[in-house]
């Protein structure tokens, strides 16, 4: 979608923008979250390889329940680094993946 509007909001000549809204489940309150791709003007550069570096790196959503997150992605062809993981000496669980452009993704569940 090409929009003056958004192009002013963000401090561009053009925005010619393709989004979508996210959301895990069907809790239509439930957080969603706002991906937005940028046809014109292109995207440039990569996504951070790794963890470990200086910016936005990575983004957590916390969740109620990380098995049933992990199976309903899994089966919808996300791909994962690993399986729900548990933090040692904690009740805390973890998963990371990749968005389509390759910034990791992290579900989190439990409390420190």
């Amino acid at each position: 979608m090409e929009s003056k509007e958004m192009a002013e909001a963000f401090d561009m000549e053009v925005a010619d923008i393709k989004g979508v809204h996210l959301r895990i489940g069907d809790n239509t309150s439930a957080t969603r979250i706002d991906l937005l791709e940028f046809k014109n003007p292109p995207p440039t550069g990569k996504p951070y390889p790794h963890l470990y570096h200086t910016g936005i790196a990575r983004m957590c959503l916390k969740t109620t329940d990380i098995e049933k997150d992990y199976q309903d992605l899994k089966a919808k062809g996300i791909e994962f680094i690993s399986e729900p993981k548990l933090l040692p000496g904690t009740t805390v669980k973890i998963v990371c993946f990749k968005d389509p452009d390759g910034t990791f993704l992290e579900l989190l569940q439990g409390d420190f």
